[in-house]
Formats: structure tokens, sequence, C-alpha cells
């Protein structure tokens, strides 16, 4: 049989065809309770790797499982193989758009708190901040997004007729790509990922009453490094270390960094993750998406390294595993805010968008980074005299108080610690420097994971 790393992919022309695919598929496993498909692009569904790996159990070659799914699905076209190559194509294409909107329960309302906002312990964590008598003001907490770029979105609240904010600091980041400020430039509809940077900061950074994410307030500095969220092409990686040095020189605590190179990492980036640790900036990493193997920085010992989990509180099908994922949180039906081209390079603002992968459990765990770091404020330094010291100390209670369901023990080793919760990692005390332990392979060695 083919290994974990081969593809087989599907087209599904409209929701009730995937509804039904997913029950003829679902009907075949044994093991697996989830989703049997994963969005890829368009119309195309790639087989989720759970239900791969527990029908590779019962069939001796790929041609007798193709064989009994498509018996089971009577679709022409069939499902087929397809290369890593024709994946990453399509993973290229789908410009970070949404998977099938009846896919979600039901967009939030005004006031409601999404699913993975309540599950968490997300408001809890808020409250905790603002009762605490060490915080700091939210806006004194620096967050740095590489990405896409940003965009004026209502989400982050009202903008000034200059396009200025008082928190989201386009004027303090910087454009890698085309000079500038870190503007995506959605509209022109760029083959890539266009909006991906906002989508994810919404989740970060939301602050309004539609949508409200896990940070409100912190200082953002926006970066675009990229196009696309895989970056091991164009020099991206490089571009990523280039912002990286940039947050450390502008006293960021945290870094978010929902991107991956799957393939070999340069150790210009792996260099910029070392300068990072050492100075006490924690960076939160993607696990990674569809392949396998955790992809860089996530795969370096000295980031904190995100997995995906579901409202099921069961690992996310799709996400990268290994013994490099920290923690999970959630990535999958993560209501964000977006952008619809309309036509002529028109846009109209979104809010009862869906979307998933690694990206959003990054997102998640950058914004309780920026959390814990205002609920303690100065305590932090005065306890932790070595910046490395401050990244493993929200590493310890990240995964230390993770929640850790039934499936955690049976199996999920490769999804780190369990689920996060917000509410442990913010209140739980500090833990003493003598029980924290520096991570000594450097990031720059790292090159082959």
């Amino acid at each position: 049989m083919p290994g974990q790393d081969h593809f087989y992919v599907v087209e599904l022309k409209d929701e009730a065809t995937y509804r039904k695919a997913e029950a003829a598929i679902g009907g075949l496993l044994k093991t697996v309770d989830g989703k049997a498909l994963d969005w890829l692009s368009g119309t195309t569904y790639v087989l989720a790797k759970a239900a791969q790996a527990d029908l590779q159990t019962r069939f001796r070659t790929t041609g007798a499982m193709l064989n009994e799914i498509n018996l089971a699905l009577r679709l022409s076209p069939p499902m087929t193989h397809a290369s890593p190559e024709r994946v990453g194509d399509l993973l290229a294409q789908r410009s970070g758009g949404s998977a099938p909107a009846s896919r979600a329960v039901g967009a939030p309302t005004e006031t409601d708190t999404p699913w993975h906002i309540h599950d968490i312990r997300i408001r809890e964590a808020q409250a905790a901040v603002d009762a605490s008598a060490d915080k700091v003001p939210m806006e004194q907490i620096r967050l740095a997004h590489p990405d896409t770029g940003y965009s004026q979105h209502s989400v982050f609240g009202d903008w000034g007729a200059d396009g200025s904010h008082p928190t989201i600091r386009g004027d303090l980041g910087k454009d890698f790509v085309d000079g500038g400020k870190p503007l995506d430039p959605i509209a022109t509809d760029y083959a890539g990922f266009p909006g991906h940077g906002t989508r994810i900061l919404s989740v970060i950074a939301g602050n309004n009453e539609r949508l409200l994410g896990v940070a409100p307030g912190v200082t953002v500095l926006p970066y675009r490094v990229t196009k696309t969220v895989v970056i091991h092409v164009l020099g991206n990686d490089a571009r990523l270390g280039e912002a990286i040095e940039d947050a450390i020189k502008q006293g960021c605590h945290v870094v978010n960094i929902s991107l991956g190179d799957p393939c070999q990492a340069k150790r210009r980036l792996g260099r910029a993750v070392d300068r990072a640790y050492e100075a006490g900036v924690i960076i939160v990493a993607a696990a990674g998406n569809v392949v396998d193997r955790v992809t860089a920085p996530g795969r370096y010992d000295r980031t904190i390294t995100a997995g995906g989990s579901t409202r099921a509180k069961r690992p996310w099908a799709g996400a990268s595993r290994g013994p490099a994922v920290d923690v999970c949180a959630p990535a999958d039906e993560i209501f964000r805010a977006d952008w619809e081209l309309i036509g002529h390079g028109q846009l109209r603002e979104t809010y009862d968008d869906i979307g998933d992968g690694t990206s959003y459990a990054t997102a998640h765990i950058s914004g309780i980074a920026c959390l814990w770091r205002a609920h303690w404020g100065a305590r932090i330094e005065a306890t932790y005299r070595e910046g490395w010291q401050r990244v493993e100390a929200f590493r310890h209670l990240a995964t230390a108080t993770a929640t850790k369901p039934p499936y955690w023990a049976g199996g999920g080793r490769d999804y780190g610690a369990g689920i996060i919760d917000a509410l442990k990692v913010v209140t739980s005390p500090l833990p003493k420097p003598a029980i924290l332990k520096k991570r000594e392979r450097r990031a720059a060695d790292q090159i082959f994971g």
C-alpha cells in the first residue's frame, strides 16, 4: 500500500453530493468518526488522512481500496489518485476561500459566541485579564503577523480617513514583497491566498460586535511576506525570517505564523527563530495541513506548534501531526471575517464565512499568548530573567493545563498535550524558572526536521 504521502481526490458538484459522499465513505470506516473528506479547492475534495489510514488497514492495494470507495460513491468521474504536486496546485488555487457554507452549523449572531471561542474559554480568560491586579493594557502587547498582509476591514473597528488605526499598525509593519505598507491587494484577485492575513487576524484581533477575537485591542504589526501560505518558493521563507527579525527589534511579544514550508527549511528562517527564542518572543507556528509531516517553522523545537482540533474535541483530520506538535486549538468550522470579490475590482465585507486549517489553531494560541502577557504584565520579565524562559513558561502552561479528551489518552500523541484551555493558561501561577528547560537544539540546525 502507498504511504500517507499519497492523496485521493474526487469532484463533488454540490452540497447534496458532498453529504452523500460523506455518508458513503463513512459507511466503509471502522474506527474513524468525523469527516471522511476534506475540502481542497472549488469542487475538489481529498480523502481525509484519518479515513485513508483506516481504509489502508483493510486493503492490500490502492486499486482495491479505490474500487471499494467508488462502488460506494457511484460517481462519475470517480475518486482517483492525485500526486502531491497536484494537491499543492489545488491548494494554491484555493485562494483561502470557504468550504461550502452548509458545513457550518450556523453563523453567530451579534449576541452569540462562536463555538471555538466558547469551547476553549476565551471569554473567561479575557475577563480574568480585566480583573488582574498585574495587568497591562492590551494595546501595550505587540503581536507580529507575517502573512499576506492586512486590509482595512471593519472587523478591526474604525479606521481613519488616511487608513490609520490605533492598534492595527500598518505604519510599523513592512511589505517584503512589493515594498511600502503591508496592505494585501485583495481586489487584484492574484494567484495565491488573497485575504488570508485578514481572515487569520480577524480571529486574533477582531474587535466589533459582529466578531470579537481572542485578543481584541492588541497592537498588531502586520508584515506582507508572501502571496500564499506555502512558503518554500519565491524566497518567502527568507522574507519571513526578515519579518521575525524586524518584529524582535520593534519589541513584539508574540509572532503568529499561520504559514508553513513543507520542504527543506532555510537556515535564515531558523536563525531568526533562534534570535526570537533568546529574546523571549513567543513564536506560535502552524503544524500544517494535508501533508503528514509538520511544516517549518512549526517543526522547530523553539516554536510553539499548533495542531488542530474540532468541535467534537477530536484531532482535526486535515492537520499535520507528529511529536513537534505542542498543543491543539480549534481548526475546523472557524468563523472569520473576509472579503468577497464582486467584480470589477470591487470588494464586499463578509462576516458569516467559515474556514478551516491549523492557521486558525495558530491564531487562537497566539491570541492566548497575548492575553497571558497582558494578564501578568511586568511580572513575566521580573520572574524570567532569560528570554527563553518566557517562551518555555508559556509552553509549560499551554501543555500542562490542556484539556485531554479520551482520544488523547488512546492515540493522540501526535497531536500534542491536548486542547488548549485559555482560562487555565492565563490564570495558572507562573511556573518557577528552575523547572523550565531550554530547548538546546537550534532552529538553524533543524533544516531536515
